[in-house]
């Protein structure tokens, strides 16, 4: 399975020589969220001012795909159900993001006879980081 074919991107687990690659993406999105902070002071009447990128940062990732084996299958639920953050890593043509993230949403559909698909959603725990391709 490659990962630099435009509709398909490479979900994988753990750090440097720790990572394992657990899924091919054919739908994903990634969210990156930044809330202002707020401020009131004496000359703003009682208004609130924004400051700009002073919130919080966070990424949500939420893809749909297959699961590369039965272990990573089993790996990821286990993910889930323990409700530990790890560190994902979503490769595709562009480069790769990568951070801490909690499984927050796991959900799988599959007919007889045919390839187990499954859903996830991911929420950042702490910062991420975009590598772009060489």
């Amino acid at each position: 399975m490659s990962a630099q074919a435009a509709d398909l991107a490479l979900l994988s687990v753990g750090e440097g020589t720790e990572q394992v690659p657990v899924a091919g993406l054919t739908r994903r999105s990634l969210r990156l969220d930044r809330r202002p902070g707020d401020r009131t002071t004496r000359d703003g009447a009682g208004w609130q001012e924004a400051e700009a990128l002073t919130g919080p940062a966070s990424a949500e990732l939420r893809g749909e795909g297959v699961f590369l084996s039965g272990t990573a299958m089993d790996f990821i639920r286990t993910v889930f159900l323990e409700g530990e953050s790890e560190v994902f890593a979503l490769a595709s043509g562009g480069g790769e993001w990568r951070g801490r993230f909690l499984v927050r949403q796991l959900s799988f559909d599959g007919k007889a006879e045919d390839e187990m698909r499954f859903s996830i959603r991911l929420t950042s725990t702490g910062p991420v980081a975009f590598s772009p391709s060489n």
